[in-house]
């Protein structure tokens, strides 16, 4: 919802001024990256702006020709900005790599809704009529709906190349978006499938990508490798309000989202099985896990290649986080999936007060 809010200081030549001046005399060491962060967010607002993210309803960018003139230009935009951010020492810094990996879901997320591909100019009763026009499910659509896809993943194998030691230094905004991935990932796999039902020329097609995309993402695999991650850094230590510590309870909120997942595939009688994966690191053999898998067609993958099974782990604080989490008590993983689907469906609008 944070994310989501409406742009409320507008970029100005003075603000740009400021950025090159501190990023130019470099008065401590990260203000060297000022400007870059900055050029990424105010394409992340405009991006929002154009869309109406704060309540997609209010968006006037409608029908698949409006929404790839704009898409061609923020595109065009991000990859000059992509590449001026990637020479040099620019590719080290993984809070702007994290940044550029968001901002390209942030740009192909006006794929998720249906409304904005209706053919603005096509009256309800002629789109009923007109079987093969105005199509929901258009090739720009469906081609937008597989970069979300691939740039959820970018953003997650990122983020999985972190070192544990130094997930400590990043800021609460990578946290945030990261959630906001995940948000995104399993709206794609179940794309419209809680809304009452598209045409039939279009439901057709709607299946079958929401049936490659949940193959291509992993998510139950991609959820287990980040709570055994969270695992390795956090502690059995309590605060004095006997509460446990931040990584802990993020990966609550992970399992939650990963057994509410699950659930909704397995109604869907989408699980096969449940394969023991196991690994070594150094000489040390780790302990089982247990993956998840679908029956899912095959497709052909860009990003599959370095997806690697769960992290190794050693003693019994390698099933810390994935078993003893259910301090939240019975019914949470449902109220978690529930809440996450609709009251941070991207349609409602949060902060009509601002």
């Amino acid at each position: 919802m944070v994310l989501r809010k409406r742009t409320i200081i507008n970029y100005t030549d003075y603000m740009r001024e400021c950025c090159a001046s501190l990023t130019q005399r470099k008065e401590c060491e990260s203000d060297k990256w000022i400007w870059y962060f900055v050029k990424v967010h105010v394409l992340s607002r405009r991006v929002s702006d154009t869309f109406c993210y704060p309540n997609v309803s209010t968006c006037t960018i409608l029908g698949e020709q409006a929404i790839r003139i704009a898409l061609d230009s923020y595109e065009s935009e991000f990859e000059e900005l992509k590449s001026i951010c990637m020479t040099g020492l620019m590719g080290r810094n993984i809070s702007l790599l994290l940044d550029l990996d968001f901002l390209e879901v942030w740009t192909h997320e006006i794929a998720l809704y249906n409304d904005v591909w209706k053919n603005p100019y096509l009256s309800i009763d002629s789109l009923e009529q007109a079987r093969n026009r105005g199509s929901i499910f258009c090739t720009l659509r469906t081609n937008r709906l597989w970069h979300t896809v691939f740039s959820t993943n970018s953003f997650r194998s990122t983020f999985l190349k972190i070192e544990c030691q130094d997930l400590f230094a990043l800021p609460f905004s990578s946290w945030t978006t990261l959630s906001y991935v995940l948000i995104v990932q399993a709206k794609v796999a179940f794309l419209n499938s809680e809304s009452p039902p598209l045409r039939p020329y279009d439901e057709k097609t709607q299946q079958n990508f929401r049936k490659a995309a949940a193959k291509e993402l992993h998510v139950p695999m991609i959820l287990t490798q980040h709570l055994q991650r969270l695992a390795l850094i956090s502690t059995d230590d309590l605060d004095e309000e006997r509460e446990r510590d931040t990584m802990y309870m993020y990966g609550s909120l992970l399992k939650g989202i990963r057994s509410g997942y699950e659930s909704r595939i397995k109604a869907e009688g989408g699980i096969l099985f449940v394969q023991q994966a196991e690994e070594r690191v150094g000489h040390t053999q780790n302990n089982s896990s247990q993956i998840l898998r679908y029956s899912l067609p095959s497709v052909t993958t860009q990003t599959g290649a370095d997806l690697q099974e769960p992290l190794a782990m050693t003693g019994n604080k390698a099933t810390l986080l994935d078993v003893q989490m259910d301090q939240f008590g019975a019914g949470f993983d449902d109220f978690l999936w529930k809440t996450m689907m609709n009251d941070f469906s991207f349609l409602i609008p949060q902060n009509e007060s601002s």
